[in-house]
């Protein structure tokens, strides 16, 4: 009774392992594919949080254009604050912006990665609660983390 008591849970994924790594796709820096992906990013906004030397708290990263589908001249515009942002954070870390850094970010800050991670491992591509970190580092290192809940059993409300 005891090893049924204090034995750990069943894992539930056939093909996902309990630790690994995922490396990202090519990121698409111009055409139909960085367009997608600023759509996502549009959609995806309240989910970006950021973290930067001067402001440990993870944030939200607010843009002056309300979330949700937009047309294509909102999403160019949401880019560019994006990028202004990015250029601003390290023009103030006194380092070198970074060439195509925003289309780096937002290729990352999207539903294609985490679909594709699904489709490798074999699970359902429903992510609860997902949150993506944008963090830049004091030598101006960006680094994006996703972090999100996984089910073997999707239901409505998660």
């Amino acid at each position: 009774f005891a090893y049924l008591a204090l034995r750990p849970p069943r894992w539930p994924f056939k093909v996902l392992k309990r630790r690994g790594s995922f490396k990202s796709s090519g990121l698409p820096v111009d055409g139909d594919a960085l367009e997608e992906r600023k759509r996502d990013f549009a959609r995806t906004k309240p989910g970006l949080l950021v973290v930067t030397p001067t402001v440990s708290d993870p944030s939200s990263w607010s843009s002056a254009f309300p979330s949700g589908d937009m047309n294509k001249e909102k999403l160019d515009a949401t880019f560019q604050e994006l990028q202004a942002w990015l250029d601003n954070q390290l023009s103030s870390l006194k380092c070198p912006s970074r060439l195509q850094l925003a289309e780096r970010v937002v290729g990352m800050v999207s539903a294609t990665e985490g679909f594709r991670f699904a489709m490798e491992h074999k699970v359902p591509p429903c992510f609860p609660q997902s949150k993506f970190v944008l963090v830049l580092g004091f030598g101006g290192q960006v680094r994006i983390m996703w972090t999100a809940f996984i089910t073997d059993e999707p239901k409505p409300n998660l």
